[in-house]
C-alpha cells in the first residue's frame, strides 16, 4: 500500500498540508484592513499598507493620508469611516497591487511604442513637447498621483 504522503504534490491529499499564499508567491488579498487614525491638531490622519508593483516585483507600502480636519469630521467615529471609505479599494477582493511606473518610464515606452504610428512632423512635434516640458515637470511623479490640478500647474508655468 502506498503512503498518502509521498503521493504526487499535484493532487490533494487530506494528509498533505496545503501550501499558504505565501510559500506559491500569490498575490491574495492578506488581511482585511481598518487602517489606523490619530489626530494631530485639529487634522485627522490615516495609515494603511498597500501593495505596489515595482519593476514587476510586488512591495508593501505603508500610504499615509490627512483625512480630514476636526470640523469635517467631528468624532472619532466619522474620521474612521471617511478612513474606511479611503481604503476601500485594499479590502475589496478584487484587489491587485498598482504599478508605480514613474512619468518618465511611461513617456520612454510610449514613445517606442506609440509614437511610431503617427506621421514624421507630428512625431518630431511630439518628441520636442514630451522631452522640453512633460518630462522635466512630471518625470518622477509616479503615473497614478498624476492629477487634472498637477496639468494646470504645469500650463501656469508655461505661460
Amino acid at each position: 500500500m502506498r503512503d498518502p504522503m509521498h503521493q504526487d504534490s499535484g493532487k490533494l491529499s487530506p494528509h498533505r498540508a496545503i501550501e499558504s499564499s505565501r510559500e506559491r508567491d500569490s498575490m491574495a488579498r492578506r488581511r482585511y484592513q481598518k487602517g489606523q487614525l490619530w489626530l494631530d491638531g485639529k487634522t485627522w490622519y490615516g495609515r494603511w499598507r498597500e501593495d505596489v508593483l515595482v519593476g514587476g516585483v510586488r512591495k508593501r507600502i505603508r500610504r499615509q493620508e490627512a483625512i480630514g480636519s476636526v470640523k469635517d469630521y467631528p468624532t472619532k467615529r466619522l474620521a474612521q469611516r471617511a478612513l474606511d471609505d479611503r481604503i476601500a479599494h485594499v479590502n475589496k477582493v478584487s484587489y491587485r497591487p498598482r504599478p508605480t511606473a514613474k512619468f518618465a518610464d511611461f513617456a520612454q515606452n510610449w514613445k517606442e511604442k506609440v509614437l511610431s504610428q503617427f506621421g514624421d512632423s507630428t512625431a518630431v512635434n511630439y518628441r520636442t513637447h514630451i522631452r522640453k516640458h512633460l518630462v522635466p515637470f512630471f518625470g518622477e511623479y509616479p503615473m497614478k498621483d498624476l492629477n487634472p490640478e498637477m496639468v494646470q500647474q504645469l500650463f501656469l508655468v508655461l505661460r
